[in-house]
């Protein structure tokens, strides 16, 4: 599956103490949104337009409306604008798919590049009228090693009155980057797209005399293999369903892990995989450890989520027990797309009342908390119910 990174870099206009540029992702119905709002002006009065306008949009599409019609509807208003006293700002928009299919537009925005294989070009448009007004949509596919650029007004119009009498625009910055990918040190990693964006940010100072004379805003939207991670937890609902949980399982791409004994015992048993448990763990902290054939994780079950779910948020670097909780949620960490192949089985030995008193979700809760901290951090995640 491909994964999107993103690298945002901003700078408020010289004199100001916020940006009248905003900037939002948010993975909505299967798709990674991206929304730039450029606030007319700057300082505060900018920057409230541009929040507003940008959480306007991304309501819109939360309420069903279609990109092109939310766009429509976002550039249409922007009409009364420019007769009378409401919030103003430019816009980009992009959805982007799991497979790398995207399409944004853009209403009084610079255009975006798109950058494949090295290479930088301006993204050609299709013009859209809303009213009085105009904006543009892009189309296309995004592959491994793509990526898009989108960026406020701030960057075109450097150097504008110092020598260059529109500023660089848009051509001229597909320029740079084609001047600057094929000598810069990684290409490749989110830490060598960091590097080219600072290099980006202040290459555009430079041209504003050494001082950001507007409020910039720049994102490098990363193409790459992501990651992947499936997390085989709880039986199957019928025993009939446990071959399909096993083959899912077996055939999955990537990193293995199963947390629940009983899991353990279907998915061993079916597949033939050898299974050592390891010795009685020194204290609650330390779920029981398995060893199995193949599988790079193995531990118990719901309360071991539940105990990985309270740590989730904390930083890997700073665990030091080492114990399987730590580990899971380590890989969690380490991996973009996680996969759960949930059992539906009901528990007899653990009534759900048992998990309430003590203060813990059932599997099939804490799984769903799982996904939802997950997707939160910018993961991918699905749940495959048997």
């Amino acid at each position: 599956m491909k994964f999107l990174d993103l690298i945002l870099k901003q700078a408020c206009k010289a004199g100001e103490s916020v940006c009248g540029d905003y900037f939002l992702s948010e993975r909505m119905r299967g798709a990674q949104i991206y929304v730039l709002c450029d606030g007319i002006g700057s300082g505060a009065y900018a920057n409230i337009a541009a929040i507003y306008h940008a959480n306007r949009l991304m309501e819109l599409l939360r309420s069903d409306v279609a990109l092109q019609d939310a766009c429509r509807l976002l550039a249409e208003a922007m009409h009364r604008a420019r007769t009378e006293a409401v919030p103003y700002a430019a816009f980009s928009v992009f959805r982007i798919l799991p497979d790398g299919n995207f399409v944004g537009y853009t209403y009084e925005a610079p255009r975006p590049l798109l950058i494949q294989e090295g290479h930088a070009r301006v993204m050609t448009a299709q013009r859209y009228e809303a009213g009085a007004e105009v904006f543009y949509e892009y189309s296309g596919i995004l592959f491994q090693g793509d990526q898009i650029l989108l960026y406020s007004d701030g960057v075109t119009q450097a150097g504008m009155g110092k020598g260059i009498r529109f500023g660089i625009g848009e051509e001229k910055i597909a320029e740079y980057f084609n001047l600057m990918l094929p000598i810069a040190e990684d290409c490749t990693s989110h830490q060598g797209w960091e590097d080219i964006m600072e290099d980006l940010m202040a290459y555009v100072r430079t041209l504003c005399g050494g001082e950001d004379e507007d409020d910039v805003t720049a994102a490098a939207i990363c193409c790459r293999e992501g990651r992947s991670m499936v997390i085989a937890t709880g039986p199957p609902s019928v025993k009939e369903k446990d071959e399909l949980m096993a083959k899912r399982f077996a055939a999955f791409q990537g990193t293995r892990a199963i947390c629940g004994s009983s899991t353990i015992d279907i998915l061993s048993h079916l597949l033939h995989l050898n299974v050592n448990k390891s010795a009685a763990p020194p204290s609650l902290l330390y779920p029981p450890e398995y060893e199995v054939e193949g599988v790079d994780f193995a531990s118990e079950g719901a309360i071991m989520l539940n105990q990985t779910l309270n740590l989730l948020a904390d930083d890997p670097a700073e665990f030091y027990l080492g114990s399987p909780v730590e580990m899971l949620c380590t890989y969690l960490h380490e991996h973009d797309c996680i996969t759960f192949l949930l059992g539906m089985a009901v528990n007899r030995s653990y009534p759900e009342m048992m998990f309430r008193q003590l203060g813990m979700h059932p599997r099939f809760e804490v799984v769903e908390l799982l996904a939802e901290a997950l997707e939160r951090m910018g993961k991918w995640v699905s749940i495959e119910r048997y």
